[in-house]
């Protein structure tokens, strides 16, 4: 398995999370407007994972997601881990993510990354019930 950073202009970026997921996306026009960098896990250049961090007033964790069949493996740290280097890289003090309550596997998956729950999301930020937490750099 392999991490690396994915271009956005590709054309096969919105093909590969639409793949992924099962769903179309609109996650492309969503990040566009911000510094951002896309992740991906490779396995015999298959992808098979894909991550997304992105800078508005703050740096955040956005989009995470691991095919099902290669979920428990590690890879969701591995995207992350790259996420958090290229947030530092670029000037992070603190990184921020988005949590729905019920999300266990993502509460799991940033757990040993020192965040602490900040506050809750308002229902425009994520659906409801959700909360903010930060890690500080």
């Amino acid at each position: 398995m392999e991490i690396r950073y994915i271009n956005d202009n590709e054309e096969k970026l919105r093909r590969w999370i639409e793949e992924l997921t099962s769903k179309p996306t609109d996650l492309l026009a969503h990040t566009a407007e911000f510094q951002h960098a896309y992740f991906g896990a490779f396995h015999d250049e298959k992808i098979i994972g894909f991550s997304v961090v992105l800078k508005t007033d703050k740096w955040i964790l956005d989009a995470l997601f691991v095919h099902p069949d290669h979920r428990g493996r590690g890879i969701a740290g591995e995207l992350t881990k790259a996420r958090l280097a290229f947030a530092r890289q670029n000037g992070a003090k603190e990184i921020w993510y988005c949590c729905g309550d019920q999300n266990t596997t993502s509460l799991s998956s940033h757990k040993g990354y020192k965040f602490v729950k900040v506050r809750k999301a308002t229902p425009e930020e994520a659906p409801a019930p959700s909360h903010w937490y930060k890690m500080n750099i």
